[in-house]
This record gives structure tokens, sequence and C-alpha cells, in this order.
């Protein structure tokens, strides 16, 4: 995972933000529902960029996407927007579960975006 990777894997389905999260974990949504906390605690470096840093321990590094098209659906440039703490009640948050042989990011996001969901979760 990568900050980049992230980024371009949110903004190509036309969510506006996107979230990094235990190093290696990217997430899509329309709306920040987290509390906002230090900077410092997000603090794992991403699995697959040394020196840039994908969140930490239930803590997402956020970034606002830019749409330079909406029509392409592609980002001009993303804005960091803080380290938020992940919700305790993820049930509430992501009510809709599928189970998935060779599960990736993108079947995910294609899952909940056919569904209509906002916001897309791998765990």
């Amino acid at each position: 995972m990568t900050i980049f990777r992230c980024q371009d894997n949110c903004a190509e389905r036309g969510y506006l933000y996107g979230g990094l999260e235990f190093g290696a974990e990217c997430y899509c949504g329309h709306k920040i529902q987290a509390t906002n906390v230090s900077e410092a605690e997000c603090d794992m470096e991403c699995k697959g960029e040394r020196g840039s840093v994908c969140g930490g321990a239930n803590r997402l590094s956020v970034y606002r996407l830019q749409l330079a098209q909406e029509s392409a659906r592609r980002y001009g440039s993303a804005v960091f927007r803080g380290c938020f703490r992940r919700p305790d009640n993820l049930s509430l948050a992501l009510p809709v579960t599928a189970a998935m042989l060779n599960m990736s990011v993108d079947k995910c996001v294609d899952f909940c975006t056919e569904k209509e969901y906002p916001l897309a979760a791998l765990a």
C-alpha cells in the first residue's frame, strides 16, 4: 500500500476522502465521521512506501481528494486531513458485510459502490 495507490483507488470511484490505517489498509468515503487526534498517533510506515505514514493502530491518515474532472472520476491533488480514531461501533458505521475469495480493495469498493454505499472497508 502507498498513499498514492489509496488516493487513486478512492478517487477513481468518485469518493471525496481516502484514509490509510495499519500501514496497509485503505478506506474510502464521502464524510469523515471520526474524531480528529494528534498527527503523532498516525505512526505506521506505509508497507509499500518507506518514509511515508499510513495511519496507525485504529488511526487513519485521511486525505481530501480533489477531483480534476467529475466525468473522468480522477483527482488532481489530495490534501491530508489528519489522523482519526476508528469508530468504536463498526456494525453501525458499516452495516453490510461480504466474504469473498481473493478479496481485494477493488473487489470491496466495487461491491459497496454497486450497493450505493458511500464507504468501503476491509478487515
